[in-house]
């Protein structure tokens, strides 16, 4: 049962809405274009960022620019990060301090305005930072192979028990969960749950908006935003306590407490020690926006890639994270070290021996 306020939509199911009428006439005028992508696969738009910079229109896209420009518009309004299998496909990680949220109408010298300050700020800035701390968990997420190779298992097991019609995309964990509980029989799509829900767990994901883009869980807190935003669950993690009358000091002895219990269910769960209490978290944030936007750009040539395409991504990237060039490039050293880090068989093992 749901929480009081809440719907499925606001669960995450809202984070995949049917493709408004528009966009449904953009991909069939340009049925062409469409088909040039990886079938299958969602079709995900270059962030109109890249667009609003002319010096990042390359000679490589001449033809197809304005298409993929109309698709970023329309993407940007639905407020989407692109579509799949009529959807629109939408991101929790890419939200920002969303205006139906943060911003009340007021009125100002007799005039109705916006207003973004006062507590609504205050919660913005709560809201952005821990955006930047998801977006770090992500980054770590997209660059361990540990976390990519489960990922993988579970995608080979999806496709071969042919499960889509039941779970489709977003994958939700509350979902697979209940229909797994509820109406699943003994047999492949029953085993799929189980393996599902293992993943999910032991990752720390509410679930998977594409195959490349996780869903980690949020911190589990009174919410301070409107309830209609979605109500955090999580089955993984560190579980703690608090009295209204218990008296939490500044610099609280508690705070270690709860890292040395991540660490604790980190080693629990077969997890790469690194992944307690994730370090370095804005930078792994910047980490997730680089990796996500050569995705995309990637998938516009799945044959080669063009001449001068590297340059052009990294120029891209650096506009779209707000990085310099030489960041860029110090960042694309620190994921190729990541995606070949080694661990210990005997510490970190595959969900299937877990």
């Amino acid at each position: 049962m749901l929480a009081p306020g809440t719907s499925k939509e606001s669960l995450g199911r809202a984070s995949y809405r049917k493709a408004p009428c528009h966009m449904d006439e953009f991909l069939r005028a340009n049925r062409t274009w469409v088909a040039s992508f990886s079938s299958g696969e969602p079709l995900l738009a270059i962030p109109l960022e890249v667009w609003d910079e002319p010096a990042l229109r390359p000679k490589f896209l001449t033809s197809t620019w304005e298409t993929e420009h109309q698709f970023s518009q329309l993407c940007s309004q639905a407020r989407a990060q692109g579509v799949w299998n009529g959807q629109c496909v939408r991101s929790r990680l890419f939200d920002n301090a969303q205006t139906e949220v943060f911003e009340s109408e007021g009125t100002v010298d007799g005039q109705s305005r916006v207003i973004r300050s006062g507590p609504n700020l205050v919660l913005k800035r709560k809201f952005d930072e821990e955006q930047t701390r998801l977006r770090g968990v992500a980054g770590w997420l997209m660059t361990n192979p540990v976390y990519q190779r489960d990922r993988d298992d579970l995608r080979a097991a999806y496709e071969a028990a042919a499960v889509g019609d039941c779970y489709p995309f977003p994958f939700l964990r509350q979902e697979v969960e209940s229909m797994s509980i509820r109406r699943l029989q003994e047999g492949p799509r029953k085993r799929f749950a189980e393996h599902a829900l293992g993943f999910m767990s032991r990752w720390g994901l509410t679930g998977l908006t594409t195959w490349d883009l996780p869903d980690p869980e949020r911190l589990l807190l009174p919410n301070p935003y409107p309830t209609n935003y979605g109500v955090p669950d999580t089955l993984h993690g560190v579980h703690i306590y608090v009295p209204v009358h218990y008296p939490l000091q500044k610099n609280d002895p508690l705070l270690e407490d709860i890292r040395r219990a991540q660490e604790r269910a980190a080693v629990r769960n077969a997890l790469p020690p690194e992944f307690a209490g994730i370090r370095h978290h804005g930078q792994l944030a910047t980490i997730f926006l680089i990796v996500y936007v050569g995705q995309v750009l990637k998938s516009r040539f799945p044959d080669a890639l063009p001449r001068g395409f590297v340059k052009w991504m990294e120029s891209c990237q650096s506009r779209f994270s707000g990085t310099s060039l030489e960041r860029v490039g110090a960042l694309h050293k620190e994921i190729k070290n990541l995606g070949r880090k080694k661990y210990d068989p005997d510490d970190v093992y595959p969900l299937t021996e877990w």
